[in-house]
């Protein structure tokens, strides 16, 4: 609900940003090509959860700062790099939602979450409304509501290179043995997940021995002559 509002907030706010409000919208909308190319770059490299809660919270900080310079070309530069970052926000949303929920219930949870991001978007306007009470207060509410979706984003697990939950009771138990700090972008720690899912360390050895020992036996075949039977004279 947060991205959603704030997404469609900073959609709508675009004209009380002090400048041209055509200039103003297709400048935000041009917006959204650099930040979904960024995405498709650095979002298998960098994981979901603090990648949601980098991009809420630049946003929140953002649009804050708006608040704090001119109304005109300052505050409407703030507020065009705050719809950037919120674009990142909302099209992670799209992928993170479906691999977060259970196989068994993924369609219902899905649904109801795009549901509730309709509802919030109903309550954009009313946060747009607010420029006549003050022009700072739209981007204000927008900037503490970003901030506080992305601090929240961090008690989510992380999905990059997890198994996702099958079964309900794989939901409740996935992303427990994670901890706070892992940053799937961290070796180290992509090497320690993947000592904690397999059973036991010989196993590991064991499997890139075979693997060596094949392609030695391969290099072998490849590398050993070919003879061609001869045929004694009579």
């Amino acid at each position: 609900m947060a991205i959603s509002l704030v997404f469609d907030g900073h959609v709508r706010n675009v004209g009380s940003l002090g400048l041209d409000v055509f200039l103003t919208f297709t400048l935000a909308s041009a917006t959204e090509l650099p930040a979904d190319t960024f995405l498709t770059v650095v979002l298998d490299r960098w994981g979901r959860r603090w990648l949601a809660c980098g991009s809420m919270v630049c946003s929140g900080i953002f649009s804050l700062l708006a608040t704090a310079v001119p109304i005109g070309v300052p505050s409407a530069s703030l507020a065009i790099m705050g719809r950037f970052s919120v674009n990142i926000s909302y099209n992670i949303g799209l992928q993170y939602a479906a691999e977060l929920l259970p196989t068994v219930v993924r369609a219902q949870g899905v649904a109801l979450i795009h549901i509730m991001g309709y509802v919030a978007s109903i309550l954009a306007p009313f946060v747009v409304y607010l420029a006549y009470v003050s022009p700072q207060l739209p981007l204000l509410v927008l900037g503490v509501l970003g901030i506080v979706g992305g601090v929240l984003a961090l008690f989510l697990p992380e999905t990059m290179d997890q198994e996702l939950p099958q079964t309900m009771a794989d939901g409740e138990n996935f992303g427990k043995d994670q901890k706070f700090f892992d940053i799937p972008c961290d070796k180290r720690n992509k090497v320690s997940n993947f000592q904690r899912r397999t059973p036991n360390k010989s196993s590991i050895r064991a499997s890139v021995r075979g693997e060596q020992y094949r392609s030695t036996l391969i290099n072998r075949s490849i590398r050993r002559p070919h003879t061609v039977p001869t045929i004694p004279e009579a």
